[in-house]
């Protein structure tokens, strides 16, 4: 049954907001007692350190208590590991999903879950929207790649399964995304990892803002459709949890809808919270909409308890997660490490040019990180695989090329002529296409190692006369165990988890 709550109360719990900067200064501490919102997204614009974050989640909490609110507030975040972690170097790095795809191990999935979810749980955080769903199926997806744990539907949903039952222990709820999928959304390939996971009743899911003209019949991106929550989520995969949007102000929706129009047709579709996480402007539209469309009989305050009930029903579950919160790995570094050399993966090597010999002069060219996407939180890193080669070789020369502008072909063509060994990490090429014009210049003069720091498809651009590693990431870890692999002081175990 519902408690009888103000009519502000029930409309704010349709709605996760972003908290704002480091602390609940006045003006956020007036915010939120004018807007009861169901909780807060962190991101890195409210992070320094641990014990300030700690504070912060602790600060937003007592503000739910001092307020009178009936519930806690869902306090979330995009932990999914790899290239799109928000905390950063706050906890522990992995590899990402697409690395543990290549283990073809379950339990490190449950291992890292688990991990980061008691981090997670330490700094005062309840939900880690987290794991991706999304199986990867094309070359240049732009935002899913190394984000999937592979494209076999059935062990994306097994490596998911696993996370979630991670992060549950460890003392958070989840959230499987981006419902449908992102691709071409097939029922047997892209919806098929969440349709087994949605019977399994997770803890949540996140709709995509993509449009899926197959799918439906009203142009509507599936956030907003009706077809695609109610009929395809709620009815035909008999899910009954909490859905969330995706953000509500990123452009696929601000581009075509006002946010007062958006988050009434997500209520109407059949969705419970709406994302917004830029502006208090933005909040204030979608809230006023919200009471608006009820004092207009627009949405019925009956249909706001439906969504009420199952929001109640996540809250209830994420105190259980708290107090039976535990973690079953004592050394996170270890595991991460395990995760990667388990993961790293010969794609080819013709040549037998491996392993390495120690004392070998080699040229190292290395693109700067960026973002690839705004999903993406690897830009500006370091890339340290130089600095573990110089380890086994006294003559290493660096350099480092932009992937967004052409280098000096020529000039680092000549400087390869006095190398044994050229090592190329490539990131992208499929996006950064002049990678290729590079290597093929470079494979005749001398024998070259390509690195794909990122998605693996790669390797289907590259001459087989190349020898190929996949490593899915660029963290420490991974380019330590990569240059151990390179000199053969381990056996490579990785398996690709994408067909090339």
């Amino acid at each position: 049954m519902v408690k009888k709550i103000s009519l502000r109360e029930k409309v704010g719990q349709l709605i996760l907001g972003q908290a704002e900067g480091y602390m609940v200064n006045e003006s956020f501490e007036a915010y939120m007692e004018n807007y009861p919102l169901c909780g807060y997204r962190i991101n890195q614009s409210n992070m320094k350190d641990i014990s300030q974050l700690k504070s912060l989640t602790a600060q937003i909490q007592q503000q739910f208590k001092k307020q009178g609110l009936e519930s806690d507030p869902i306090l979330a975040c995009d932990q999914e590991g790899g290239s799109l972690s928000v905390l950063d170097e706050l906890i522990t790095e992995f590899p990402g999903n697409m690395a543990l795809g290549a283990t073809s191990n379950y339990q490190l999935a449950y291992l890292q879950g688990n991990y980061t979810g008691h981090e997670l749980f330490k700094l005062g955080l309840t939900m880690d929207f987290a794991p991706v769903a999304d199986i990867n199926l094309q070359i240049n997806n732009p935002v899913i790649g190394v984000r999937a744990f592979g494209d076999n539907p059935e062990k994306v949903a097994e490596f998911c399964r696993n996370f979630i039952n991670g992060l549950n222990k460890g003392g958070v709820a989840s959230c499987i995304k981006h419902f449908p999928g992102h691709g071409n959304t097939m029922r047997e390939t892209e919806l098929k990892p969440f349709s087994i996971l949605a019977k399994t009743q997770v803890d949540s899911v996140m709709v995509s803002h993509v449009l899926y003209p197959n799918l439906t019949h009203n142009n509507l991106p599936a956030s907003l459709s009706k077809e695609i929550i109610n009929d395809l989520l709620r009815e035909e995969l008999s899910y009954e949890g909490v859905v969330f949007t995706d953000d509500l102000e990123m452009q696929a929706i601000t581009n075509n809808f006002s946010i007062g129009e958006a988050i009434r047709k997500f209520i109407l579709a059949g969705g419970d919270v709406a994302l917004i996480n830029g502006s208090r402007e933005a909040v204030i539209e979608a809230f006023e909409s919200l009471m608006g469309a009820v004092d207009d009989g627009l949405i019925s305050e009956q249909r706001i308890d439906i969504s009420l009930n199952r929001i109640r029903n996540l809250k209830a579950k994420i105190q259980y997660y708290k107090k039976n919160a535990s973690c079953d790995t004592k050394d996170p570094n270890e595991l991460s490490l395990k995760i990667c050399e388990e993961s790293v993966t010969l794609v080819k090597d013709s040549k037998k040019i491996l392993p390495l010999a120690e004392g070998t002069k080699v040229l190292l060219i290395n693109p700067i990180l960026i973002s690839v996407t705004p999903a993406d939180t690897t830009g500006g890193k370091d890339n340290k695989l130089g600095d573990y080669i110089k380890k086994y070789c006294s003559h290493v020369e660096i350099i480092n090329i932009s992937l967004e502008e052409e280098s000096e072909i020529d000039s680092i063509c000549s400087k390869a002529k006095t190398a044994d060994m050229i090592i190329f990490c490539s990131l992208n090429c499929a996006r950064y296409g002049w990678q290729l014009k590079l290597l093929n210049k470079l494979k005749d003069i001398k024998p070259v190692i390509d690195i794909m720091l990122r998605d693996p498809y790669d390797a289907s651009f590259i001459s087989d006369n190349v020898t190929v590693v996949a490593t899915y990431s660029a963290n420490d870890n991974k380019m330590k165990n990569t240059c151990d692999l390179l000199f053969g002081k381990k056996e490579f175990k990785g398996i690709l988890p994408v067909k090339i």
